[in-house]
């Protein structure tokens, strides 16, 4: 019994960090125009035919967040041998395109501008992933705190002796 407080604390920890969706990794978002656009990003390979980043756009409503479903989207990514346009199709609630890169082992390495143009209007996003340098410092402290405060009160747990035990011990 007393574990799964703790299985409780360690699972809120760690699953949000490793939840992803469709198209990967969330690399940016923002509202634009009458839009509110995501961008993920999964390296993927197939087959011989080398290294490739799975691109999914989710475009939303911005007044009330429904999914913009007959949109054109275009999803072009810049690269220093120039910008390539990528072919889009629907998947899903998103818009999906690949693109052929040099090395998919960073997918945050390249700018992206996504283009929407649908019932509502049109709107254009650049995203300009993060550099890679892995998790920022107050979120390894937070967690690091967390951590510790965990161990404590299990410590504590364990010490506490129930109140039957000490009347029979006095």
């Amino acid at each position: 019994m007393r574990l799964r407080p703790l299985l409780g604390v360690v699972g809120a920890l760690v699953l949000p960090t490793t939840a992803t969706a469709h198209g990967g990794l969330l690399i940016g978002g923002a509202e634009a125009g009458p839009y509110r656009v995501q961008l993920m990003a999964l390296a993927v390979t197939r087959g011989g035919a080398g290294p490739a980043i799975d691109y999914t756009a989710y475009v939303q409503r911005a007044g009330d967040g429904r999914p913009v479903e007959d949109a054109d989207v275009q999803i072009v990514v810049e690269r220093d041998g120039g910008d390539q346009a990528l072919r889009v199709q629907r998947i899903g609630n998103g818009y999906e395109g690949i693109a052929r890169v040099p090395s998919s082992r960073d997918v945050q390495a390249y700018p992206v501008r996504v283009a929407v143009r649908g019932p509502d209007g049109t709107s254009d996003l650049r995203v300009t992933p993060p550099a890679a340098g892995g998790p920022p410092p107050a979120l390894l402290g937070g967690t690091a705190l967390a951590v510790l405060l965990t161990g404590g009160l299990v410590v504590r747990a364990r010490r506490r002796v129930p109140d039957a035990d000490r009347r029979d011990e006095g």
